[in-house]
């Protein structure tokens, strides 16, 4: 059967690097042996008890004709949806078949569209450059200006996205594996046609799943079949089950033994196509596991991308990374909630604080004064829509952020 799609070219543009440097596969495996380490160490744990992550996002969106000159707005919702299949706040998290959905991972990672540039400037994260490139290829042309593309920032500061029109119309993203060597081509290419949920985003591709299988990849996530067909490799993670090889369009549960895409041994029921890292189209897509979950934020907790975590690059938002002073003056309660939070205040608070709280594009959605010195305030948010949500506290000229799921 032929697809009209390619889904990724990830393998093809990491044979491309391997070319140009013939140390990268050696590379590759001494990383690999330093995240096991990682993980054997850290293995998945419950919520409360792992930290959150902020990683500062820039979006390169290079338009050789008006309609790939995608908004800004296309961008957050992007951006949003990333976020939300992150921290398994998708609204099609409940869509996980009950085989799978005890596997389902929360990866406390947020990230937040750059609000500060590499010269110390004030910035959106967005640049919208005209290229006279009428497409590009899986080759990182998009990547250099010197190509017709845009220079990445410094990768271990902010992590770069391109949006671009690919000359093979078919193709739809790649990723780049991480290494133990930073690399200045780090992040994802994407196709504007398949980026965000909004726009130019167009369906089957519009709900945002290209850039979260793409992220997968440069959190060093492979393919969930291994790559190889008919059960031959695995995808390295315990908890997703082998398969014989990709699914397209939006396969029925369960997808066993016979299917195409089907699981390799009777016993596991079926294959894991709703996998994010999986071929299925966006709406089929719904979950990453806490396995790979855990080999994401070993990437980002071993040198180099760990320097992400401690990128200033957010600005104001970056309060979320001081989480240690962040609870010593207040607390939320509970998290994740269903609605109703109170607040609770380990520390006197300035009379007349304003508690602000933002929602995942930044924008304002209340206002709490607190006139009175109280140890615990409530407030629902109930009238509001499910996903992530920040509550900043400004406290002696310095702003305390929580990171809140609602769920």
């Amino acid at each position: 059967q032929t697809f009209k799609i390619k889904r990724c070219s990830q393998l093809n543009a990491e044979a491309n690097m391997q070319q140009k440097d013939p140390k990268r596969l050696a590379e590759r495996e001494a990383y690999q042996k330093e995240l096991d380490k990682w993980i054997e160490n850290n293995p998945y744990d419950n919520q409360k008890t792992r930290a959150n992550i902020t990683i500062p996002v820039v979006v390169h969106v290079l338009w050789n004709t008006a309609i790939e000159n995608i908004s800004d707005a296309q961008v957050l919702s992007a951006t949003k949806a990333l976020n939300e299949d992150f921290n398994r706040t998708n609204a099609d998290a409940s869509n996980t078949p009950s085989l799978f959905a005890p596997l389902g991972g929360m990866a406390n990672i947020n990230l937040c569209m750059a609000s500060i540039d590499p010269s110390g400037n004030p910035t959106n994260g967005i640049i919208h450059k005209q290229t006279t490139q009428t497409g590009f290829s899986d080759d990182d042309g998009a990547k250099s200006n010197s190509t017709g593309g845009d220079d990445a920032w410094p990768t271990d500061q902010y992590f770069n996205i391109w949006v671009v029109n690919f000359s093979d119309a078919q193709l739809l993203g790649y990723g780049e594996f991480p290494t133990g060597s930073l690399s200045q081509t780090f992040g994802f290419c994407v196709k504007y046609k398949a980026y965000g949920t909004m726009g130019t985003a167009t369906a089957p591709f519009n709900k945002g799943r290209t850039s979260t299988h793409e992220i997968g990849h440069c959190f060093n996530l492979a393919h969930i079949w291994g790559n190889e067909p008919q059960c031959s490799a695995d995808d390295g993670i315990a908890d997703t089950p082998k398969q014989k090889g990709e699914n397209y369009g939006m396969p029925t549960f369960p997808q066993g033994a016979s299917a195409t895409g089907g699981c390799c041994t009777a016993s596991d029921q079926s294959s894991m196509f709703m996998n994010y890292m999986d071929y299925s189209d966006d709406a089929a897509m719904n979950i990453f596991t806490k396995g790979q979950v855990t080999e994401m934020l070993a990437v980002l907790n071993t040198e180099p991308y760990s320097a992400l975590k401690t990128s200033g690059a957010c600005g104001g938002n970056n309060g979320i990374n001081d989480e240690f002073n962040t609870a010593t003056i207040f607390n939320v309660s509970p998290n994740p909630t269903t609605g109703q939070i109170t607040l609770t205040f380990n520390k006197v608070i300035d009379k007349n604080t304003t508690i602000t709280v933002k929602n995942i594009l930044g924008e304002t959605i209340r206002l709490i004064p607190l006139n009175i010195r109280g140890i615990h305030t409530g407030f629902d948010l109930n009238d509001h829509a499910k996903g992530i949500y920040f509550i900043e506290l400004l406290h002696h000229g310095r702003v305390f952020t929580q990171k809140l799921i609602f769920n």
